[in-house]
């Protein structure tokens, strides 16, 4: 008995793994082809999108222009700054409110897109045609029109991925189409295209959708975080499209800040043209009164009391004017804040020239308040906590510049009483000059006052007008919109695709081919499991699967040749030798690797006999071509006549080898088997043959093999490339009754002429044909 088998470990053969993934090598070319037409596909019928952006300054100092009286305020007691933040800034760019007046100002209702084999292409003003839409009608969201020229004017209008509308139309037709009603209008370059066999389609976008659809796509990025300069980006299937909207969005940030600027001016410019319209009225007035009077009664200059009586008054009127701007102004704050108008248009207490630091704080506290309410509601919903806490905090300052304008009311009326009673004493003494003076100097008075408020008024208009010119937005386009990059289709994933598909899966598929592959591959493999003596391998072979007389020198003879020598090395008897062939399993290749090995003795010159004891699913007879004459060797040992051996052995046409064939299969052959009588069949051929070579049924499933090794000589278990399975071999030669039969040894068969054990020859060789 041999040694127990033992499962020999060895090292990772990195050579002989190469040549095994060599075997799949079809698998690259295959996935290779795939991934590069999915690629083409992929880049073909995907609709570009590009990345487009713009670099925008947005200021963040909080400007204060110097209070009324400063020498640094361009116009004094206006204030106006900007009262923003970078956080506001960017809030307000991306609002709701910014994105709806940036397309409004844009013609993204209606996009137009033109279709080719592999995908749909908007083309942003550069489509043939527009559609002129009656706004009248109930406009579907998310429906596309198809429109198919049949002729230069005419055309077939059918609803993207629905039904056709076969009725074919003609420029300048009202179309009437579900709610719509639209004209199609082409353009004059139109006229010189052949639209025929063409399509195209429009979408019409509702502008809410436009809105959240924006809002989603604008992406600000800060470019440092020491600068205050941000990066507007969006991704556009059409660049100049994409281009557009951010350039005007842009424009329409930078305009914003300078609005707001601009707001306080341009209320005050207005409050004081609508006063200096009846100003003008009435110093056109009385300065004519003045000069018709003169002329009439041929004065030219008053008496030296009545000058002093003038001076007086002047004084008294230039007190009484700050005193009623002030009672005015008062009571214009009182008014406004009980009718709860927008606190936008409140104007501040410099613009009447009324100076109360309480007052213009105050107002100021409350603009800024308000300015913040503001900047929160471009992006925060209706009941946002933050909003409700401001508006409790506006709402108590507004009844705090409530209280204190009814309080300065009173106070202020009492003022301009004290100076009524005063200007009374005056006109007591002006009445004691002539008479003719007296109306000259009252004349004079009017004339004078409205003249200095005249020129007030006219002042404080060309300081709003200058402030209003000077000032300058705190946000700055850096750079215009340009385009960054195609996002899609992106040739570095498509790239990565390919490597993907093309390169890297079929790797690991080959990996996992190898790695989880339990079967048999080569020789090493048997080497890595077994002491037994591996005596050869056979080369796989698409034709000629037995040895030919015609033709000695093939490959197969070769390998069966030297399959025989190695035989001749064991230590038995010369003649008669007895050689069972055997497998673990059916389909593994031991009856033709018995027949060869008995057509290579023959060709040896040695008498040869094959016996084929798989009686279960006898072949021998199959596969030598040989006739049955109803006697097999089961019937040969059911009914013990060794006298009729005659009957039993076949010719066959190979020189020197005849064959036993079995033809009916029992019902026991393994009791066949180990009956006397098979043992006497045995002997008695011994006499007749010098080598006799025993085909037995699978060892691994059935026990006929193991009983038959009783009277073999050598006993060979053929295994297959790529059919044996390791887990089941590595069993059975574990197996006790394995282990006792002697001179065991292993034949690997069905090898390709590719793997590495065949690897220095080629059937071009000369020791081959």
């Amino acid at each position: 008995m041999i040694e127990e088998n033992k499962f020999i470990e060895t090292p990772v053969n990195l050579s002989k793994i190469f040549y095994r993934a060599l075997h799949y090598w079809y698998y690259l070319p295959i996935f290779l082809a795939i991934s590069l037409t999915s690629a083409y596909f992929i880049y073909k019928s995907t609709v570009p999108k590009f990345q487009i952006s713009s670099k925008l300054l947005i200021s963040d100092e909080q400007e204060q222009t110097p209070a009324i009286g400063s020498t640094e305020a361009a116009l004094p007691g206006i204030n106006l700054g900007s009262n923003s933040n970078v956080e506001n800034q960017l809030i307000i760019l991306k609002s709701s409110q910014q994105i709806e007046k940036t397309l409004k100002q844009l013609d993204f209702t209606i996009s137009y897109f033109k279709k080719d084999a592999f995908k749909e292409v908007e083309i942003y003003k550069r489509s043939p045609f527009y559609i002129k839409l009656d706004t009248s009608g109930i406009q579907l969201p998310d429906v596309k029109y198809d429109i198919e020229f049949v002729s230069k004017d005419e055309f077939i209008i059918s609803r993207s991925k629905g039904e056709s509308l076969s009725k074919k139309h003609k420029f300048f037709e009202q179309i009437k189409i579900d709610n719509l009603s639209f004209s199609i209008i082409p353009k004059e370059t139109t006229q010189q295209i052949d639209l025929t066999d063409l399509t195209f389609s429009f979408q019409i976008n509702p502008l809410e959708q436009l809105i959240v659809y924006y809002q989603k796509k604008i992406i600000i990025s800060d470019i440092t975080t020491d600068a205050s300069i941000f990066e507007i980006s969006l991704i556009e299937n059409n660049v100049q499209k994409g281009m557009d909207f951010i350039n005007k969005l842009s424009e329409n940030s930078v305009a914003y800040t300078l609005e707001k600027k601009n707001q306080i001016a341009i209320n005050t410019i207005q409050f004081i043209e609508s006063q200096l319209i009846d100003i003008s009225d009435s110093l056109n007035m009385t300065k004519n009164m003045l000069e018709n009077f003169r002329s009439r009664n041929e004065m030219m200059d008053i008496s030296m009391q009545g000058q002093m009586i003038i001076d007086k008054t002047e004084a008294l009127e230039v007190e009484k004017n700050i005193i009623t701007r002030q009672l005015d102004y008062y009571k214009y704050l009182e008014n406004f804040l009980e009718s709860n108008q927008n606190i936008l248009n409140l104007l501040p207490p410099s613009v009447q020239g009324v100076e109360n630091i309480i007052v213009e704080q105050l107002v100021s506290e409350l603009a800024v308040m308000n300015a913040d309410k503001q900047s929160l509601q471009f992006n925060s919903k209706e009941g946002n906590p933050t909003i409700s806490r401001i508006n409790r905090q506006i709402d108590g300052q507004k009844q705090t510049i409530l209280q204190q304008a009814k309080s300065n009311i009173v106070s202020t009326q009492e003022d301009l009483d004290d100076v009524n009673r005063r200007l009374i004493q005056l006109s007591s003494e002006i009445r004691k000059l002539p008479q003719k003076e007296q109306v000259s100097l009252d004349i004079e008075q009017k004339f004078q006052s409205t003249d200095r408020m005249h020129t007030y008024l006219m002042e404080r208009r060309s300081e709003a007008q200058l402030a209003k010119a000077s000032n300058t937005p705190d946000n700055e386009i850096i750079e215009p919109a340009r385009l960054i990059r195609q996002t899609q289709p992106n040739p570095k994933q498509l790239g990565i695709l390919v490597i993907l598909i093309g390169i890297f899966i079929p790797f690991i598929i080959i990996f996992l081919a190898i790695y989880t592959n339990n079967k048999i591959l080569d020789k090493d493999d048997l080497l890595s499991m077994t002491t037994h003596p591996i005596i050869g391998v056979i080369p796989h072979l698409k034709s000629n699967l037995m040895i030919d007389n015609d033709s000695p020198h093939t490959l197969l003879s070769e390998s069966v040749r030297s399959i025989r020598t190695s035989l001749d090395f064991f230590p038995i008897p010369d003649n008669p030798k007895c050689i069972l062939v055997t497998s673990g399993l059916p389909n593994e290749g031991k009856s033709l690797s018995a027949i060869n090995l008995a057509i290579s003795y023959a060709q040896l010159g040695k008498k040869t006999v094959i016996i084929d004891f798989d009686m279960r699913r006898p072949t021998i007879h199959k596969l030598m071509n040989i006739e049955n004459n109803g006697y097999g060797l089961s019937s040969f040992l059911a009914h013990h006549n060794l006298n009729n051996t005659s009957n039993l052995i076949h010719s066959s046409k190979i020189h020197r080898m005849e064959v036993i064939t079995s033809v009916e299969i029992p019902p026991n052959p393994a009791e066949l088997i180990a009956g006397e009588h098979a043992a006497l069949l045995i002997n008695e051929l011994k006499k007749l043959y010098e080598i006799i070579i025993i085909d037995s049924p699978p060892i691994g499933l059935v026990t006929d093999a193991v009983l038959l090794s009783r009277y073999s000589d050598i006993n060979i278990l053929v295994t297959r490339h790529n059919q044996t399975p390791k887990p089941m071999l590595t069993n059975l030669l574990r197996d006790p009754k394995i282990q006792s039969i002697n001179n065991l040894c292993l034949l690997l068969n069905d090898l390709p002429v590719t793997q590495r054990a065949y690897n220095n020859y080629s059937y071009s060789s000369k020791y081959y044909k």
